[in-house]
């Protein structure tokens, strides 16, 4: 990148794939993404926008039991998931325990 204005154009476009990944996913019927890493801050924006959940699970292990009472499949992949891979919950609750 040799100037600003290649690098607004960058961000944009970046900007642009990331909220078009979230409507794809929202567009499938999805309201709670579960992972097991990171999120960028871009793709948080946009998954509070268009309300959904985000939960994160850093233990790979509490991820593939989680997985496996939902009925769904652990994805590597950036984009919506096949109606296959989906799992079903009746209800997310936050729930504290102690102080």
């Amino acid at each position: 990148m040799k100037n600003a204005k290649e690098l607004k154009e960058y961000t944009k476009g970046e900007e642009d794939h990331c909220e078009e990944v979230v409507k794809s996913i929202v567009d499938a019927g999805i309201n709670v993404v579960v992972c097991g890493g990171n999120i960028t801050e871009i793709m948080k924006h946009y998954l509070e926008k268009y309300k959904v959940m985000i939960i994160r699970i850093m233990s790979k292990w509490e991820l593939r039991r989680l997985a496996r009472s939902l009925h769904a499949r652990i994805i590597t992949r950036l984009g919506p998931p096949s109606e296959e891979e989906c799992g079903v919950a009746s209800k997310i609750a936050v729930e504290e325990v102690g102080s």
